[in-house]
């Protein structure tokens, strides 16, 4: 009977020994390692491009970031691992199914799941965010202007938005588009129905130069451009926008004024010079003098 109850002692200090360090391991695991779960295509190098996306927008703990396209939210989990403790995300998809999937996979009380169909993308319009993050997501949107102006209205001044496509190989930076070729790509009001980017040259493929076109009309500057080699998609591409801060709108209104005023002093000089001229050439002859009558 004392063996019995000294192997039932044992039995029950070995379970709570295994249970106390179960609950170690949890608690001492990073809350946001928690919430991701086993996915076909996951590998070292998922995170590798993580960190390389949260390197190029600048995140740090504390900071807010938006994962527009974010799907089921794979890439979402991953990229606030560098924003915590302190920091937060939005994730944003029009797709229901995707938006299903991301509330039961992340934490929600560290990422907010909106509707990208919704006001503004769903994303906050007071420039609150630090960063928007776009991985393979921005050829689907068939409104590429509003959703530009919607990403302005939604960083703070100095925020980043980071956007990686893949091109196709034929001219990954759209070399040969001309101007034209590009305005005439620019929907005024695109077709709610279209199925992707107007943008694209198809479903897949965005090239650069539209791309920088309609951000750079919504405000933006382009800060770093580069290729994307994580991508199975060969001659894939990033490029980083920033929304300016005060002091850089100042510089480059002081600059524009500075400019106008060395333009228009030039031309003033210009003008100044050719009337010289002119008035050195004819305005400084002798008039003939009158001859006198003959008696």
């Amino acid at each position: 009977m004392l063996r019995s109850h000294s192997f039932v002692t044992s039995l029950r200090l070995q379970q709570l020994v295994i249970a106390v360090s179960a609950a170690y391991v949890v608690l001492s695991t990073p809350v946001v390692n928690r919430f991701i779960m086993p996915n076909p295509g996951d590998s070292p190098a998922a995170d590798e491009e993580a960190s390389r996306i949260a390197q190029k927008l600048h995140l740090a703990p504390g900071k807010v970031f938006a994962d527009v396209g974010s799907n089921d939210g794979f890439w979402t989990m991953r990229v606030l691992r560098h924003v915590l403790p302190g920091g937060r995300a939005y994730a944003t998809d029009a797709l229901p199914d995707a938006l299903e999937a991301m509330k039961s996979r992340v934490p929600a009380d560290l990422v907010t799941v909106r509707n990208l169909l919704a006001d503004n993308k769903g994303l906050p319009a007071n420039s609150s965010l630090d960063a928007i993050m776009m991985r393979m997501s921005f050829h689907y949107d068939p409104y590429p202007a509003a959703a530009a102006a919607a990403y302005y209205k939604a960083l703070k001044p100095g925020g980043l938005v980071w956007i990686a496509e893949h091109p196709g190989c034929d001219d990954p930076f759209g070399a040969h588009l001309t101007p034209d070729d590009i305005a005439s790509r620019i929907p005024v009001d695109a077709d709610p129905t279209m199925p992707a980017n107007p943008l694209s040259i198809s479903r897949h493929r965005l090239q650069y130069r539209p791309l920088k076109l309609i951000f750079l009309a919504a405000g933006f500057r382009v800060v770093e451009k580069g290729w994307w080699p994580w991508f199975k998609a060969p001659c894939s591409y990033y490029v980083v926008f920033q929304k300016p801060t005060a002091a850089y709108v100042q510089a480059w209104s002081i600059a524009s004024a500075g400019a106008q005023v060395v333009a228009a002093i030039t031309m003033l000089g210009a003008m100044a010079y050719v009337l010289l001229t002119l008035w050195r050439r004819y305005g400084t002859k002798q008039q003939p003098q009158d001859q006198p009558m003959s008696a």
